[in-house]
């Protein structure tokens, strides 16, 4: 209960950092607040496939700092993998999970493909559970 309480604290932080705090610290909140918004986004919607597309944007907001001319998947799979594995085969199978959901979110939306197969619905489970544990992390990090 303890860790709820707290968790829970953590989270008032993100949604009330206000222009007393530093910038550093409003931008973090802000990056976690726009993560969250795309996840809650995500998980009200009844079309699998769309609301898998929402996590997707979701884990890209989460980094923050885009630079351009890098390639984004292996980019996002490295800050996501090395945020939340605890070790090295870990982080290489969350590293793997995460590129197989990216091309299926490429596919979704290069081919315009309406409705997630069976066999892509791990895709949307992986990247699901990917979204909440970095998201957690974050969270607990805010200041």
């Amino acid at each position: 209960m303890e860790r709820l309480q707290a968790k829970i604290v953590n989270l008032r932080k993100v949604f009330s950092m206000s222009s007393g705090t530093s910038e550093d610290i409003v931008q973090e909140a802000e990056r976690v607040r726009t993560t969250l918004r795309w996840f809650f986004d995500a998980m009200s919607d009844s079309n699998q496939t769309s609301s898998f597309v929402k996590m997707t944007t979701a884990i890209e907001a989460l980094p923050g700092d885009p630079k351009e001319g890098t390639n984004i998947t292996k980019r996002l799979s490295d800050r996501c993998s090395f945020r939340i594995a605890n070790d090295s085969i870990e982080r290489r199978e969350l590293k793997k999970q995460f590129e197989n959901a990216y091309d299926v979110r490429s596919k979704i939306i290069h081919s315009g493909k309406p409705k997630l197969a069976g066999d892509v619905s791990a895709s949307y489970d992986a990247i699901k559970c990917l979204l909440m544990r970095a998201l957690v992390k974050e969270i607990d990090n805010i200041p």
